[in-house]
């Protein structure tokens, strides 16, 4: 008896440790009936123009510049939400001054993009972010919607 109970312990543990050892690996049983996440990597976007923390830009600037991939659109706000358009090519030449090339993460071919944007107050801060669904592997819904913020800036 004694014997076939150190025997059960001993598969016991064998059983946890190779499971253990799986997961170590990445072998890992999808939670809930999500499946493995998509093979698409997040979207990466950065505020080129007028840049975090830019000040006096004017009324009239008519768009946002970005350089990165995967967002479709941008939020712009102030004390409310303000329209934007969907992003599309940048204008060329790209409106001056950027604030700094795109961070080296994104690579050397960055595209940049436009939004473009209607008249903005005067005197008034400005928050820009985008927001993606991500998979988080949760069933019953298995995505959830992640804002990224990207900065800000104030009008004249």
């Amino acid at each position: 008896m004694v014997l076939r109970l150190g025997f059960a312990v001993l598969c016991a543990f064998a059983l946890a440790a190779c499971a253990g050892g799986a997961q170590l690996l990445g072998f890992t049983q999808p939670p809930g009936n999500c499946g493995p996440p998509p093979p698409v990597p997040e979207p990466q976007l950065w505020f080129a123009y007028p840049g975090d923390g830019a000040q006096n830009v004017p009324t009239t600037i008519g768009e946002l510049v970005f350089a990165g991939f995967g967002p479709t659109s941008v939020q712009l706000s102030a004390t409310e939400p303000v329209p934007t358009g969907p992003l599309g090519p940048a204008p060329s030449p790209l409106p001056s001054p950027l604030g700094t090339p795109p961070p080296l993460r994104f690579g050397t071919n960055t595209p940049y993009l436009a939004a473009s944007i209607g008249a903005l107050a005067p005197a008034t801060s400005y928050t820009v972010a985008f927001s993606y669904r991500a998979f988080t592997g949760i069933a019953p819904d298995c995505y959830d919607v992640r804002t990224v913020p990207l900065g800000s800036f104030t009008t004249r």
